[in-house]
């Protein structure tokens, strides 16, 4: 390998002079046949032959007058007629082709105004003859007079133009003598520098080949031991914080491993405090669930009772609005303690099903119905196929749409529609239900089934403990759907859940 690339250096060497000393040659020929000389005679020929057309017209005009004058002809006019106009539009092209020279520039706005004065001079001397009047000796003087000026400030500027032309040769003789001279130093030089590189190259190489070796070496080994610390990270990632790593070497892998032993120590004494408290917070609330749901039904109870009982007296009259408000307490407690039993059934696995085949449209009604019965500032528009039926436990999957729809009801106070859509969905029926409120930020979504979770926005204007959207997940994954959220934040929500057709 090391003679090849040897070899190809040297060949390297030969074949970039040879590029070099050919394109060397070829930029001398091309320098020697250059035509910028040919532009700027061809550019100084221009500008003398407009100006020569310019005064010939203007001698034309003046001719044509002359005659006209003397016999009175009018076609002896015909040099005259349009001369101006060929006159100046010449003297524009002049103004284009010496732009950037403001001493002829210069020159041609004197120009322009004497060419002026002398077409002023003569159409005067032509509106007299056809008047029948006599044209002033005068007159005639004083055209002459400004045809010289116009002459002289012609000459002028050709003499301007083959001054600059001449200039230019001499520049460019100089330059057309120097650059061969250049040429040959640039090579040269470059030869010089590719030698000195290939000779660097050399030495690089021989550095190269034997830090390649090492390098081979160092990253077969990097490799087999990041391999086993990505390994062990994996287990860690899958949850077994057990496993550990060798820490005897003392490179940044070593210090890896020793960190990643450290991290699992942590995770895993961390993991387990959370899981026991995870436990005993479970145990509590289902303990005090349990121990609250009996005297809350004997509260309730006799919250009815009194309800029912005629007091006649005014006292009594006024006990009424607050036994109304503490029996609607006691059944927002109720709801609570239901809220949380769920939780610790689903929690613990023990979510009892009760199946039934159902109608979804017709349990999507009923609990419509239940809702829409209190609820006046909302409508629901129902959509989607008819006759789409469903085993499972219908109680629970009425659960289900209650919090959904009174969920969409809650978020959306500035919209008056909800529309709830059953479809098929190959094995699966598909229920969504879509509002029109505040939506729920892109990075909140995947939070939204959490338990307790709530959107830190919205958590002061709205009530609830988040409990809803987790047991409804825990509702519907126990009969093997699925339950998600589609969500544009200040667009709406649109909630879906599926759930396994009814075998026909």
């Amino acid at each position: 390998m090391k003679g090849s690339f040897i070899k190809n250096l040297h060949r390297a060497f030969v074949l970039t002079t040879l590029l070099l000393l050919t394109v060397s040659l070829a930029s001398y020929i091309t320098i020697y046949q250059s035509n910028r000389k040919a532009v700027w005679v061809n550019h100084t020929e221009r500008v003398l032959e407009k100006l020569e057309l310019l005064i010939s017209n203007l001698k034309d005009a003046e001719t044509g007058v002359r005659g006209y004058i003397i016999t009175g002809d009018p076609e002896t006019l015909e040099p005259y007629v349009g001369s101006y106009e060929r006159t100046a539009k010449t003297h524009r092209e002049l103004v284009l082709l010496t732009r950037d020279n403001a001493t002829q520039q210069e020159a041609l706005s004197r120009l322009s105004n004497t060419i002026s004065d002398r077409y002023m001079a003569l159409t005067r001397q032509v509106r007299l003859k056809r008047e029948g009047k006599q044209v002033a000796l005068s007159s005639v003087t004083k055209g002459k007079k400004i045809m010289d000026e116009a002459r002289s400030l012609v000459k002028e500027m050709q003499r301007e133009e083959r001054r600059l032309l001449a200039r230019r040769t001499k520049q460019w003789q100089t330059l057309s003598s120097l650059t061969p001279f250049l040429i040959v130093f640039i090579t040269l030089v470059s030869i010089l520098v590719t030698y000195y590189f290939c000779r660097e190259l050399k030495i690089v190489y021989y550095k190269n080949t034997k830090l390649h070796r090492d390098l081979q070496r160092k990253s077969i080994e990097t490799e087999r031991r990041l391999k086993i610390i990505q390994g062990v990270a994996d287990r860690v990632a899958a949850g077994d914080y057990s496993v550990r790593l060798n820490e005897k070497q003392s490179d940044i892998l070593g210090n890896l491993a020793t960190n990643l032993n450290s991290m699992a120590i942590s995770l895993e004494y961390s993991f387990n405090a959370i899981k026991e408290l995870m436990i005993k917070k479970d145990d509590f609330i289902s303990i005090a669930a349990h121990e609250l749901k009996t005297p809350l039904t004997s509260i309730k109870a006799y919250l009815q009772f009194i309800g029912r009982a005629k007091l006649e007296s005014e006292e009594g009259k006024k006990v009424y609005p607050f036994i109304a408000k503490a029996n609607e307490q006691t059944n927002r407690l109720t709801n609570i303690i239901k809220d949380l039993l769920d939780v610790a059934r689903i929690n613990e696995g023990q979510l009892a099903l009760s199946k039934i085949v159902f109608s979804m449209r017709e349990a999507v009604l009923e609990v419509a119905d239940e809702i829409f019965y209190s609820i006046k500032t909302h409508e629901l528009v129902l959509e989607g196929e008819p006759d789409l039926f469903v085993e499972a436990d219908k109680l629970r999957i009425e659960q289900v749409l209650v919090n959904l729809i009174s969920n969409a009801i809650k978020y959306s106070p500035g919209s008056h529609k909800i529309i709830v859509e059953v479809k098929q969905t190959g094995p699966f029926v598909r229920v969504s239900v879509r509002d029109f409120g505040i939506g729920i930020p892109k990075e909140k979504l995947p939070l939204v089934f959490e338990r307790y979770f709530r959107v830190e926005e919205s958590s002061q204007n709205y009530g609830g403990m988040g409990l809803g959207l987790y047991i409804s997940k825990g509702i519907v994954e126990k009969h093997g759907g699925s339950i998600g959220v589609i969500s544009n934040e200040g667009r709406g929500s649109t909630f879906w859940f599926t759930l396994p057709a009814a075998q026909k």
